[in-house]
C-alpha cells in the first residue's frame, strides 16, 4: 500500500516500530497418559524482564495433543533443535513446563519464528487520501504475535468496513474517515503490546512516555493479583482479548487491592 500511494502521487505513511527482538519456537507433543501433575489444563510460565527474558506455554489441542511454545526476547531466541528446545524449557522460572514435556512424545519438528516487531503505519495522517481505498488488518498495524491481538483487530476492522460500506451505499465512496476510525480501534491494543515489549532493555522504538513505567508497575500488581483471585483473572483476560477496555483494570475494587499490596510491599513473583 505505501508503494501504491506513492505511485498515485500521495505521501507514504509515517511508521512507528517497536521491536523487542522476540522469537518463539513451537512443537507438538502427545499428552502423556500418566502425568506427574494433572492439576492444570493449560500452563503459562511468564518471563520477568529485565532479569528473565524467557517464557513458555502449554495448551491442549484436539487429538490428545499439546502445543508447546517457548519464547525469548532481546535476541535470546529458543533453539530449533531437540536438545536445545528442552534445555531452554528447563531454564524457565518454573520447572513445571520442562517436567511436563521431558518424557512426552514429540509429534512434530520444532518450528521457529523471529519476525515479531510491532509496526504501525499511520494512514490516518496522510494528508491527501484517494477515495475508495481502505486499508485494514496487518497492512495497517502488525503486532508482536505472542499477544494474540492481530486477528481480533482484523475482525474489528471488518466490522468497521461493513458499517462504512452500508452507510456509503449509493451516497459516496469510502474515504479517509474510515482510516481514522481504524487507527482509533487499535490504540488500546498497541499500548498493551508495546507496553510489554518496552520492558526489555534492548527494545528499539520511540522514547517511552513518562506514564509507561507507572502503567507497567501497576500491571505487575494486576498479574500477581490475577494469580490469586479468579475474578481479577477473568477481568484481565477480557482486556487481553479486547472484550473490555484497559481502563476497566482501574476499577475501584481492583485499584484498592493493588494500593494495599503496594503499601505492604507485595510484588509479583
Amino acid at each position: 500500500m505505501p508503494v501504491w500511494l506513492r505511485d498515485l502521487g500521495c505521501e507514504t505513511p509515517q511508521e512507528t516500530v517497536v521491536n523487542a527482538f522476540v522469537g518463539y519456537a513451537s512443537r507438538i507433543y502427545r499428552i502423556p497418559s500418566k502425568r506427574a501433575d494433572a492439576a492444570w489444563k493449560a500452563l503459562v510460565v511468564h518471563s520477568r524482564p529485565p532479569l528473565c527474558l524467557r517464557s513458555g506455554t502449554i495448551f491442549p489441542m484436539e487429538g490428545k495433543r499439546w502445543i508447546v511454545t517457548l519464547t525469548g526476547a532481546s535476541r535470546d531466541y529458543p533453539p530449533a533443535d531437540d536438545a536445545g528446545f528442552l534445555e531452554f524449557a528447563r531454564s524457565l522460572r518454573s520447572q513445571a513446563l520442562y517436567e511436563s514435556i521431558v518424557a512426552a512424545e514429540p509429534l512434530s519438528a520444532v518450528h521457529h519464528y523471529r519476525r515479531m516487531e510491532n509496526r504501525l503505519r499511520h494512514y490516518e495522517r496522510v494528508a491527501r487520501w484517494p477515495e475508495g481505498i481502505a486499508v485494514v488488518g496487518d497492512a495497517v498495524c502488525g503486532f508482536n504475535p505472542v499477544y494474540g491481538q492481530g486477528m481480533t483487530i482484523a475482525a474489528i476492522d471488518a466490522q468497521l468496513l461493513d458499517t462504512h460500506l452500508r452507510e456509503a451505499a449509493g451516497k459516496h465512496a469510502i474515504g479517509h474517515a474510515f482510516q481514522r476510525e481504524v487507527a482509533a480501534a487499535r490504540r488500546a491494543a498497541w499500548t498493551l503490546s508495546t507496553g510489554v515489549d518496552y520492558r526489555y532493555d534492548k527494545t528499539q522504538g520511540p522514547k517511552r512516555a513518562w506514564h509507561m513505567r507507572v502503567m507497567q508497575r501497576y500491571m505487575d500488581h494486576v498479574v500477581a493479583l490475577a494469580a490469586e483471585r479468579g475474578d481479577v483473572y477473568r477481568r484481565l483476560l477480557h482486556v487481553m482479548h479486547m472484550l473490555a477496555p484497559p481502563f476497566s483494570l482501574l476499577a475501584p475494587d481492583i485499584a484498592t487491592r493493588i494500593a494495599l499490596r503496594s503499601m505492604l510491599g507485595t510484588t509479583s513473583r
